[in-house]
């Protein structure tokens, strides 16, 4: 909100451009006084504005003063890191290599643990440890169903660094077990993105 006063009754108005030209005025006072407020609205963050006040009497006399400047605040980050081209390599007989992309600078953080293959055609059903969807249908679970974790993740690597290439090593793992892991990153403002989990078996 913008607030201004006149030396006489008078109704205003004010004027907001960018330093592009592209300029709005807000609506004229209903009523005249010599106290004036506007309230500024669609204003973006980050930005420089001309502001302009204006005024007019009862005789049609209007007045401008000389225009100021001003720049909004940045909005907050609310926006999550997109993760992308998630791949694992197996490059030793117990370490694993996972990589992935991210559209802006963010940490890079590779959860893993050894999985169980579950073929029973009931089980408890239980939740997984960063939700609150069942892992499985208990009623309904398949004579066989892809590999999932039976406790939460029991290990992770972790690199603070703000990056937009990610690289981890998983390590160490047994030979010819089966892993579950998923990526997660975090931009600088803390907003939090989390991977769909992949399945690898070691060689």
């Amino acid at each position: 909100m913008i607030k201004w006063a006149t030396n006489e009754n008078s109704t205003g108005w004010a004027i907001l451009c960018t330093s592009t030209g592209n300029c709005s005025t807000s609506e004229i006072e209903a009523s005249g006084g010599t106290e004036h407020r506007r309230t500024l609205m669609g204003l973006k963050g980050d930005t420089r504005y001309q502001l302009t006040v204006c005024a007019r009497d009862a005789s049609g006399n209007e007045s401008k003063k000389e225009a100021f400047y001003f720049t909004t605040l940045p909005f907050p980050d609310t926006v999550k890191p997109a993760i992308s081209k998630v791949n694992y390599t197996i490059i030793d007989y117990d370490r694993v290599s996972v990589t992935w992309s991210t559209d802006e600078p963010a940490t890079s953080q590779a959860q893993y643990m050894e999985s169980t293959n579950i073929t029973n055609t009931r089980i408890e059903c239980k939740r997984k440890p960063w939700g609150d969807k069942c892992l499985a249908d208990c009623d309904q679970l398949p004579d066989s169903v892809d590999p999932v974790f039976l406790s939460d993740y029991g290990a992770t690597s972790f690199d603070s660094k703000l990056v937009n290439a990610h690289n981890v090593i998983m390590q160490p793992l047994l030979k010819g077990k089966a892993y579950k892991f998923r990526v997660i990153s975090k931009d600088a403002a803390g907003n939090e993105r989390v991977s769909d989990d992949q399945v690898f078996t070691m060689k």
